[in-house]
Parts: C-alpha cells; sequence; structure tokens
C-alpha cells in the first residue's frame, strides 16, 4: 500500500485488507535482537516520538491516531509480515470519520 488513505479506500470497497505481495520480503526478517530492535525503535519508537511530538504540540487528533497506528502495520509490513484484516464489511459504508473497532 502507498499509505493510510489507499488501506482506507481498500477496506471501505473489500470490507478487508491483505499486504499486497510487492510489500513482502522474498525472505522474512529473521526473529532475534536485530529484528526485535529494529521494529522497536524504528517503528515503535518511531510512533512514540511522532505521538509525543503531536501531543506536545496540541495537534493530536483522530487523523494522528490513525497515522501512528498505520506506521506501526507499515512497520511490520516492511520486515515482511503479512498483515490481514477480515470482516470488516460493515466498515465499508463509512466514509471519513472516526469509528471504534
Amino acid at each position: 500500500m502507498a499509505g493510510i488513505d489507499d488501506f482506507f479506500h481498500t477496506i471501505r470497497m473489500t470490507g478487508a485488507y491483505t499486504t499486497p505481495p510487492a510489500l513482502l520480503k522474498a525472505a522474512p526478517v529473521r526473529a532475534g535482537l536485530l529484528a526485535a530492535l529494529r521494529f522497536y525503535f524504528g517503528g515503535l519508537g518511531g510512533v512514540i516520538v511522532q505521538g509525543t511530538r503531536a501531543i506536545h504540540d496540541h495537534s493530536f487528533s483522530p487523523d494522528t491516531l490513525g497515522q501512528l497506528a498505520w506506521r506501526l502495520v507499515h512497520s511490520a509490513e516492511r520486515m515482511g509480515t503479512c498483515v490481514t484484516f477480515t470482516d470488516f464489511a460493515s466498515l465499508q459504508n463509512i466514509t471519513r470519520q472516526p469509528a471504534v473497532i
């Protein structure tokens, strides 16, 4: 996926999302200390920094929360994890508004 808007579009149109094969590496990153550090410092650490900055700047919003969640999903995909969301047909009629899932 190119970004969060494409993700939302796919969920709205199909009610599901699976990591596109083009994003998956031929060989997923091997589990271990280096993979964990890469995810925690690169993915989760970046989310914490970005979220803290948004809170400090008083700009945290539902869109910010969506961006942070997408960043974690995309970090997992970049490491070779196939992310799958299914049974979201009820979201097909939701426009750009907050929703609790």
